[in-house]
């Protein structure tokens, strides 16, 4: 048995995918779009099909993402030196035995 919740979601989703279908419909349909609303010819007649077959909305843009390079400079860095960091396992010795007699 679903949730009360997702059962709800799920209605509220396919009502709202329903509506925004029905408002392409009504934009790529003047007829229709007439026949919905009887002042759809006016110039100051806004609806969602009309925001639709005009483009969009007036917002505005998201601004644009650029990319800037910077130069690098790279400075010269010396040879490491052979005692720049301690071997950890140099007390152990742990490649001076052969491979097991098992292997």
């Amino acid at each position: 048995m679903q949730r009360p919740l997702a059962s709800f979601r799920r209605a509220v989703c396919a009502l709202l995918l329903l509506a925004f279908a029905w408002a392409v419909v009504l934009a790529a349909s003047p007829d229709l779009h007439e026949s919905a609303h009887h002042d759809a010819d006016d110039a100051q007649h806004e609806c969602a099909a009309t925001m639709i077959h005009h483009g969009g909305i007036d917002h505005t843009p998201a601004p644009a993402f650029t990319v800037a390079f910077l130069p690098v400079v790279f400075a010269q860095v010396g040879a490491p030196r052979l005692d720049w960091v301690p071997s950890l396992f140099s007390g152990s010795r742990i490649f001076e035995h052969g491979p097991p007699a098992l292997a």
